[in-house]
């Protein structure tokens, strides 16, 4: 298709250039050939200007089409979304529009809501630049793609031979670098959940089963290969289950009820208690988890610490 979009677009530039001409003054007639009986009437010529005018900007139009559908930035839709691959990891990128969203806990949609008060009050947040985010959790093959020194390999995954499943064991440090080399960042903790969300306004944006892995149906096996429940409204996969996601953020229990909400909040100073300090934020719940720790809104915290059951996913600008 490629190769016919290329010669359309020789064909129709050749085109343009021999209809531009005879307006112009040229005169196309091949050698010998009689002149046409009306060629000299004025009318005629005017005429047949016009029509060559025309069929020059049709011919450019299909030039430019044709060149546009073959030099076009490989970009592939997804539910709404733009998505693009990484050159540098391999990581497929889903875009994410800039709006805003009610981030947080309504105990009117959730019964763990007050068991959980780290997550409310709810409040409504404004996303003012879109981004990148990774369609899925990055990967063993992505993480050995951009790093010669692994971390240690879980017990779920030794030698780490299932390459499409997500990297773990990785410190909040770690996950930052690599996001880095592939010229992103961890994602805020603002934008991984309106991310995740997609467009639900529920804990969860589908059936437990279908969309995630948690502890009643991984039964304690470990994490599994990324894409293999139903992704969300933006055509991420596992932003729920699989493995607990670091975020950029610093966990405080009480940044939700304390602080004003800005456009594009993060959390950069350390708060909590004596053992919350020094602690980023965990979003997204894992396959050691009951559905109450798998949701949305859930948050988690964890020291910079490898652990089987943490992974990341990156953001790029």
């Amino acid at each position: 298709m490629g190769i016919a979009m290329l010669v359309l677009t020789v064909i129709g530039v050749t085109a343009a250039i021999v209809a531009a001409l005879p307006p112009l003054g040229f005169d196309l007639r091949i050698v010998g050939r009689p002149k046409m009986p009306l060629e000299g009437i004025p009318y005629f010529r005017a005429r047949q200007a016009g029509i060559a005018i025309v069929i020059a900007f049709v011919s450019l139009g299909v030039s430019v089409a044709a060149f546009y559908y073959f030099f076009r930035p490989r970009l592939n839709i997804v539910n709404g979304g733009t998505s693009k691959t990484s050159p540098e990891s391999g990581l497929n990128y889903i875009w994410v529009p800039p709006g805003t969203f009610s981030m947080g806990c309504l105990q009117e949609q959730d019964k763990w809501c007050e068991k959980h008060p780290e997550e409310t009050p709810q409040h409504n947040v404004t996303i003012t630049k879109g981004f990148w985010i990774g369609e899925t959790e990055v990967t063993v093959f992505a993480y050995k793609r951009l790093h010669s020194a692994m971390p240690p390999a879980p017990s779920f995954n030794p030698n780490w031979g299932e390459e499409e499943q997500p990297i773990v064991n990785v410190t909040w440090d770690q996950a930052g670098t690599f996001c880095a080399t592939d010229q992103g960042h961890l994602p805020t903790e603002a934008q991984w959940e309106f991310a995740a969300r997609g467009k639900s306004t529920v804990p969860r944006y589908g059936d437990p089963d279908k969309i995630m892995w948690y502890q009643e149906n991984s039964r304690g096996r470990g994490a599994r290969a990324v894409k293999q429940h139903s992704p969300n409204y933006l055509g991420l996969y596992d932003t729920l289950g699989n493995v607990w996601e670091w975020v950029r953020d610093w966990y405080d229990p009480k940044y939700y009820s304390m602080n004003p909400t800005p456009p594009d909040p993060i959390q950069e100073t350390r708060g909590g208690q004596e053992n919350e300090r020094g602690s980023h934020v965990l979003r997204g719940g894992s396959w050691k988890n009951t559905e109450e720790f798998v949701r949305l809104t859930n948050r988690n915290r964890e020291q910079d610490v490898q652990n089987d059951a943490i992974g990341f996913r990156c953001v790029q600008d």
